[in-house]
Order: C-alpha cells, then sequence, then structure tokens
C-alpha cells in the first residue's frame, strides 16, 4: 500500500543498523520514495542529523528533496502543535528538536489531502498520558504512526538473500 511518510531523525538513525554495502536494495528503495515525494522530513531533521559526521548525515546531505522547508502553512500548524504541547517549545529553544515539526508536515500533509493522510515514521513507542513523545503527540492528532520496518511491511517491500 503506497502511500506519504513523514520520517522523523530516531528513524533514519536506525538505517545505521542496515549498513549500505549489505542492504543496498532497502537504500536504493529509500531514495526511490523520496524520487517519487512519498519519503520526505522537515528541514530540521537534517539539522538533528548534523550533530554526527557519519553514513547517516552523509547520505542525507545528498537526498535534499527529501527536506521540506518551513513556510508559512507549516509554521501555523506548528504553533497549533506547540499550543497543545508547549513543553516542545522550550525544546526547540534549546538545540534542534525535529519532533514537533514532523508531526506539524505530517498534519498539514493531512489536512491538505485527506484521503492519503501521511504516517509519522519513528522508532518511538507510544507512552503514558502526557508524554510528549512523537506517538502521542500523533495520536492526540489522529495522525497513524509507524517504524521504518511498519513501512516496509505496508509498502509489501521483501528482500531476499543472494552470495
Amino acid at each position: 500500500m503506497a502511500g506519504l511518510h513523514c520520517i522523523d531523525t530516531c528513524s533514519l538513525i536506525a538505517l545505521k543498523h542496515y549498513p549500505r554495502d549489505i542492504f543496498g536494495p532497502l537504500w536504493d528503495y529509500m531514495e526511490e520514495m523520496i524520487a517519487k515525494s512519498r519519503l520526505i522530513a522537515p528541514h530540521e531533521v537534517l539539522r538533528e542529523l548534523s550533530k554526527q559526521d557519519d553514513d547517516i548525515w552523509n547520505w542525507a546531505k545528498t537526498q535534499k528533496a527529501a527536506f521540506i522547508n518551513l513556510d508559512v502553512a507549516l509554521g501555523s500548524v506548528l504553533a497549533e502543535v506547540l499550543a497543545q504541547f508547549p513543553a516542545l517549545a522550550a525544546a526547540m529553544k534549546v538545540s534542534p528538536h525535529a519532533d514537533p515539526i514532523v508531526v506539524s508536515l505530517a498534519l498539514l500533509y493531512t489536512r491538505n489531502d485527506p484521503g492519503h493522510p501521511c504516517m509519522v515514521v519513528t522508532e518511538e513507542k507510544l507512552r503514558g498520558v502526557g508524554s510528549h513523545k512523537v506517538p502521542n503527540i500523533c495520536k492526540h492528532f489522529g495522525l497513524k504512526t509507524g517504524t521504518l520496518l511498519d513501512v516496509l511491511r505496508n509498502e509489501g517491500v521483501t528482500f531476499e538473500i543472494r552470495k
């Protein structure tokens, strides 16, 4: 089931467990999704990744089409998210903090095309009441979440081992 996905920093970092020299088709598929505008992230995710000078950061820098800049429409939805979760605003003042912008971007795309909702891709798990984790914020706004592996399952992606 092809869909739109807004990916959080932690899910991109999870790619380090799947090195390209072994899992090349996974990386190719991610790049295909980006090329088709089906895998997006706010530019803040790229800023978070820049804290580590590693393979993920170097790869992400080459995927410019994936990263969406903050504009008026996204800023308006972000203001709404921060009004509902004000503790996130404080975190954004300290250092790059993509979580509320990831949720806002998915919410914006979902509202613009309700027939094709945008799923938030995160490795974070739903926590108890009052948590400010991405799945909790998404649940509040009625957005679907899943891990990187969930996306691959939903997409019907499988890999085979060759020697």
